[in-house]
């Protein structure tokens, strides 16, 4: 439906006109419902009085605008008001438009017109100083000529449209939605602006770095903007997660040593109670693992006692440090057993096992292979001993056959020097004078037997002063002497 004040479209169940605020049909209902009807009462100087509640009549249209069709039209309950004759045409004064309303004064009241006792009005009903002009329920078929232009655009007289309509209360709109919203974007702007200070911050964009593996980058901002100033947990942490994959990757070949040496070097960069001893001790690493590589085991084990020193927690280090001693001690085995099969050098081979020992400060395996080593020798020794015994027994045997008996004998005993604790050699030297003695006794019987006896007697007076058992063969070829 449409306004019957302003013509626009509005709700078909709507009391007031949400444009201008003129009641509706729908409200002139509900007010006629309420008002009980009312009689007729006389109007001053015999003229008619105000139509009673509920009926109709003639409506006064505006200048230009037809009167509706299709039947009446039912208006809502007003208030009866006097008469009032329409206002006289007023020339516009310059300046003024044709169609300006002059400001009159209302009717004055009329007697008669006493106070009401019928029912309170309705909401946005009060009571009107006049009657109010009628339009048309229906759609506007064209513009709507302004008040005061006539045909030709003559001026017109105003018609006298009453007091302005009541308009329904607004209600305010409460500012607290308005006040909260703004607060949360105040609140968001400023958590976006500190977020983006934090995350764009000179401790972030090196964190950042460190962490895609730009050491370069990191140790350049490190430098500019954070020069001096403590590293966080978090940035230490960072570090050594990069310090802990530079050696790994450059002992397993996925890194080469420049690129590792460059890394190694971005990193020194950083200052940090302790940092510097691990980034030193991963240098340490490094020379450790090329001397090893080339078999320099014991500077391999010095480097890597270096890297433990600087960084006790280094499991690199602990770990090349277990793998360069176990191949130091594989080649000290290995020389210690060439010494042995090779020349049976039993002292080189007790003499290479006692530096890794003194070296390494301690080790089971090769303290173990060095007493079996000293076992062999010792036997070996015993060996050679018995041999070199053996074969100076036989010249000194020789020398007694051919009866250089005190030259066998003083042969013999020219070695006890050399073999101070040999058993053999001193079983020897008494055996060789068992022998001696024996030999000086078949000589001199071979003499008296064939009748030489004082030469068997002399011969036996010679040695009897070394061997005294001889008195007995001196004694038994002289009662066999005969007497001359």
């Amino acid at each position: 439906m449409f306004c019957e004040n302003c013509g626009q479209r509005i709700e078909e169940d709507s009391r007031f006109c949400p444009f201008c605020g003129h009641p509706t049909a729908l409200a002139g209902q509900q007010a006629k419902e309420a008002v009980p009807q009312e009689q007729p009462v006389p109007g001053p100087a015999g003229g008619p009085g105000p139509q009673p509640a509920g009926e109709t009549g003639p409506v006064p249209q505006p200048a230009g605008e037809a009167a509706p069709t299709g039947g009446p039209v039912t208006e809502p309950h007003v208030e009866s008001q006097p008469h009032v004759e329409p206002e006289p045409h007023v020339e516009p004064k310059p300046g003024e438009s044709a169609g300006a309303r002059p400001v009159t004064p209302g009717p004055e009241p009329q007697p008669g017109m006493g106070p009401k006792s019928g029912p309170e009005p309705q909401p946005g009903m009060g009571p009107k100083s006049g009657p109010e002009p009628q339009f048309s329920a229906g759609p506007k078929t064209g513009p709507e000529p302004p008040f005061g232009a006539g045909p030709q655009g003559e001026p017109q007289p105003y018609p006298y449209a009453g007091p302005e309509p009541i308009h329904a209360p607004k209600k305010k709109k409460s500012k607290k939605g308005l006040i909260i919203a703004l607060i949360v974007v105040v609140i968001l702007a400023a958590g976006g602006i500190t977020f983006y200070l934090i995350w764009n911050s000179a401790e972030n964009r090196m964190n950042r770095a460190i962490k895609d593996g730009d050491l370069d980058d990191a140790a350049e901002i490190y430098v500019e903007k954070l020069a001096g100033e403590e590293l966080s947990e978090k940035t230490l942490s960072l570090l050594q997660e990069a310090l802990d994959q530079v050696y790994p990757a450059y002992e397993s070949g996925a890194m080469d040593y420049d690129d590792a040496v460059e890394e190694l070097q971005a990193l020194s960069v950083f200052y940090a109670e302790g940092w510097n001893d691990r980034v030193d001790a991963v240098w340490s690493l490094f020379d450790a693992l090329n001397l090893k590589n080339n078999g320099n085991y014991e500077s391999a084990i010095s480097r890597y006692k270096e890297a433990l020193e600087l960084d006790p927690e280094s499991e690199d280090a602990k770990a090349g440090l277990e793998e360069a001693t176990d191949l130091y001690r594989q080649d000290v085995l290995g020389k210690a057993e060439e010494y042995i099969s090779g020349s049976s050098d039993y002292e080189g081979a007790a003499s290479v096992l006692q530096s890794a020992i003194d070296f390494l400060g301690g080790d089971e395996e090769l303290e173990q292979k060095l007493t079996e080593v000293n076992e062999a020798y010792s036997d070996y020794q015993k060996t050679q001993e018995d041999e070199e015994i053996a074969a100076l027994v036989d010249e000194a045997q020789a020398m007694v056959r051919a009866g250089e008996y005190d030259e066998a004998l003083e042969y013999l005993e020219s070695y006890e020097s050399v073999y101070p604790d040999s058993q053999a050699l001193k079983d020897a030297i008494g055996d060789m004078k068992q022998d001696i003695q024996t030999a000086i006794e078949a000589e001199a019987n071979v003499m008296a037997q064939g009748g030489a006896y004082e030469d068997a007697l002399e011969l036996l007076e010679e040695y009897i002063p070394q061997y005294g058992s001889l008195q007995e063969s001196y004694d038994a070829i002289y009662n066999e002497m005969p007497i001359t």
